[in-house]
C-alpha cells in the first residue's frame, strides 16, 4: 500500500535499511580515518534521513516526527565532528608513543593541526546534540502532562462515532508498554545515542559506556 508521498512501504524499509547502512558506513570511515568513505558515507545519511522525515511528515505522528528530527540533527552533528577530526585534529591519528600515524594511508589532520577550529567544530556538534536532546526531553514531558490531565479529567461521550475511532491510532495490545507504538519504540535509542556522543566529546567515557549500554539493550529488546 501507498503510506506517504507516493512512497510504499517496501521502499520506506528498503530507504530505512539505506540509511543505516549509511549510518554504519560513516562511523567505519571515520574509525579507519578514511574521510572519502566518511565524507561520502555522511552525505548519503543525511540526504536519505532528510527524505525519510520529510516524506512521512504529514502522515506520522508527533512522536515520530519529533525523533526523526532528533536523528537528522544527530547525523549532522555527528558529521561536523567527524569533519572537526579529519580536517583538525591530531590526536586521534597519531600514536603518542612513537608519534607515527595510527593508519599508514593517514599521516594527519588534512589542513593541519588546528586546535581552535577542531573544538570549534565540536563545539558546533555539541549544540546540535543539545538541541536534539531538549526537542526529545520537550516531547517527553509534553506527552506525559498530556497523559496525567487526560487521565484525571476523562473526555466525555463523543457525539460523533468517528471521533472515538480518530481517538485510538492502535489497538492497546499493539502498543510497547501500553502507551507506545512500535514504531516510536525502534526510534527510542536516539536519545542515550545523542547522549553517549556528548559524553564523548566531554572525553567522560563512563556515562558513555553506560549510554552504549542502554542503546544495546534498546537495540536487542
Amino acid at each position: 500500500a501507498v503510506l506517504r508521498m507516493g512512497v510504499t512501504e517496501y521502499a520506506a524499509t528498503q530507504l530505512e535499511l539505506l540509511s543505516l547502512i549509511s549510518w554504519l558506513m560513516k562511523d567505519l570511515g571515520w574509525v579507519l580515518l578514511l574521510p572519502a568513505l566518511g565524507w561520502s558515507a555522511a552525505v548519503g545519511a543525511i540526504c536519505l534521513e532528510f527524505h525519510g522525515t520529510v516524506s512521512g511528515w504529514k502522515a506520522d505522528s508527533g512522536a515520530v516526527r519529533v525523533h526523526g528530527v532528533a536523528i537528522f540533527l544527530w547525523i549532522i552533528g555527528n558529521s561536523i565532528w567527524m569533519t572537526s577530526e579529519f580536517l583538525f585534529d591530531a590526536t586521534s591519528s597519531i600514536d603518542k608513543k612513537t608519534q607515527h600515524s595510527v593508519f599508514p594511508w593517514f599521516s594527519g589532520p588534512l589542513a593541519g593541526k588546528e586546535e581552535r577550529a577542531y573544538w570549534a567544530g565540536v563545539h558546533c556538534a555539541r549544540a546540535l546534540f543539545g538541541i536534539a536532546i531538549c526537542l526529545l526531553v520537550g516531547f517527553v514531558l509534553t506527552s506525559a502532562w498530556n497523559m496525567r490531565h487526560n487521565a484525571s479529567n476523562p473526555p466525555e461521550g463523543c457525539g460523533n462515532p468517528q471521533d472515538e475511532t480518530d481517538a485510538s491510532v492502535e489497538p492497546a495490545d499493539e502498543l510497547v508498554c501500553r502507551f507506545i507504538t512500535p514504531k516510536v519504540y525502534m526510534m527510542v535509542f536516539i536519545g542515550p545515542w545523542i547522549l553517549k556522543d556528548v559524553f564523548w566529546t566531554l572525553e567522560l567515557l563512563a556515562p558513555a559506556l553506560l549510554c552504549s549500554v542502554v542503546v544495546l539493550i534498546l537495540t536487542v529488546d
